[in-house]
This record gives structure tokens, sequence and C-alpha cells, in this order.
């Protein structure tokens, strides 16, 4: 990851839930990840990007896409 001039890290809603969101009791069965509690999905992630700024420059992939065509046209 660390090699890569562009890592893209995408988040989905369903990520940032847990059984406790209402999740219907056939999905959560299929996606074990809502077995862990949101707090500490929030941790985990907090600490992921923490280490990713480190090493890199965080932006939204509209930013990342705009600098990259400005790039491209120089």
């Amino acid at each position: 990851m660390r090699q890569t001039k562009l890592f893209n890290f995408e988040l989905h809603a369903l990520d940032l839930l847990d059984q406790e969101d209402g999740v219907p009791a056939e999905l959560a069965k299929r996606q074990r990840d809502l077995e862990v509690r949101w707090s500490k999905k929030k941790s985990r992630l907090e600490e992921m990007l923490k280490q990713l700024q480190q090493d890199r420059e965080l932006m939204t992939l509209a930013r990342a896409a705009a600098r990259l065509a400005t790039a491209r046209a120089d």
C-alpha cells in the first residue's frame, strides 16, 4: 500500500453500523463485522487514518482526481 501513488479507501454505510443499529437478523448473520461494536470500529478507523497520514496526504477522491488531471495537463 505504501508503494502505490494513490491508495483509495472506501467505506460503505454498512461498514459503520453494528447489531444495535436495527440491522435485520438475516443480514447480521452474513455480515460478520456487524458483531463489532461501532466504538471499536471507530477506534480502529481513527488509528488506521493516523498511520496513513504519517506517509500520505489524505484527501477526497474528487480532490485526488483534480490533482491528477492538473498533473497530466502540465
